[in-house]
């Protein structure tokens, strides 16, 4: 243990869990092979074809009704009021989005919010 060096092996560690701060998300991404954002693009999109193509596609069951309470269903203006009304000072959340720009863009997001909102009803 004296004869190996401890900086080297800490180094694999950080390779291991979650790679050198120092490097860019797409050196991580693409490993030591970096060609051009194309090629990245590229290796993303085949992997996430690669991904679902075993998938069978669902049968369209126009019969099938999926009932919502009116007040779970959130329109633009609901969404654009509720980011408005986001404290700048108060910390992150999971997604890691500065409030700040939640804030600033309330009214580009806000479509976009009520959106994913409805779809994950």
């Amino acid at each position: 243990m004296k004869d190996y060096d401890m900086s080297k092996w800490w180094k694999e560690i950080e390779k291991l869990g979650y790679g050198s701060s120092r490097t860019e998300w797409c050196e991580q991404l693409m490993g030591e092979a970096i060609g051009s954002m194309e090629e990245l693009v590229e290796n993303i999109n085949s992997f996430f074809v690669n991904l679902s193509s075993d998938f069978q596609p669902l049968e369209d069951d126009s019969s099938y009704q999926v009932e919502c309470p009116p007040d779970m269903l959130v329109d633009p203006y609901q969404a654009y009021y509720a980011l408005k009304e986001v404290k700048c000072h108060k910390s992150v959340g999971p997604d890691e989005i500065p409030n700040r720009i939640l804030r600033d863009f309330a009214f580009e997001l806000s479509p976009v919010v009520s959106s994913l909102w409805k779809a994950s009803l």
